[in-house]
């Protein structure tokens, strides 16, 4: 009986070191990377008043475990992720001109949603200066954890701007949103 303790103990120690050692070897082999959570195209409508109005709201499909499969030749899926941040969002505009450009939008924020979490997360934002641009940078909150938001099969990307001035013509624009995986 006590050989029978004494095998079990030393299969526990040994099993407890392998998984740790498995862990460690994990953390040390996968290396965070970056890839694209959106990148798509909408028709920002002619702006007629300054309010604040939703720009866009768009719905993408994405499939966190085959991101990370794709980045890591198949070798590790959603489970190895601790955390998922922004790290760039970008706002395009393709058909801006002198008079309907960026600089007619005093402010951008782009909040994400999904099925399973509809309260807003603002992962990005940006007060825009009154100057000609075509395209943008806004202001990245890599902070937010995505992780549990991004293990949906689908996410909503919703654009808010405010207007300085009125547009004489719809916009077609281009957002993308590229995620840290750690």
């Amino acid at each position: 009986m006590r050989k029978t303790y004494m095998f079990l103990a030393l299969v526990s120690v040994v099993s407890a070191i392998a998984f740790s050692s498995c862990e460690k070897i994990k953390e040390k082999i996968f290396d965070s990377f970056s890839a694209n959570g959106a990148d798509y195209e909408f028709t920002i409508p002619i702006i007629a008043n300054t309010n604040e109005a939703t720009l866009s709201t768009t719905t993408v499909n994405f499939n966190v475990d085959s991101a990370i499969k794709a980045n890591t030749k198949g070798f590790f899926g959603v489970g190895i992720l601790k955390q998922i941040n922004p790290e760039e969002v970008t706002l395009n505009l393709l058909n801006a001109n002198d008079l309907n450009n960026l600089a007619n939008f005093e402010s951008f924020k782009v909040q994400v949603t999904t099925p399973s979490n509809s309260t807003p997360t603002v992962i990005a934002s940006m007060t825009n200066p009154d100057t000609y641009a075509a395209t943008t940078k806004l202001t990245v909150d890599n902070s937010k954890d995505l992780l549990d938001l991004l293990k949906a099969s689908s996410i909503t990307y919703k654009v808010i701007g405010k207007a300085r001035r009125i547009t004489t013509q719809p916009l077609k624009a281009q957002l993308i949103v590229k995620l840290k995986f750690k």
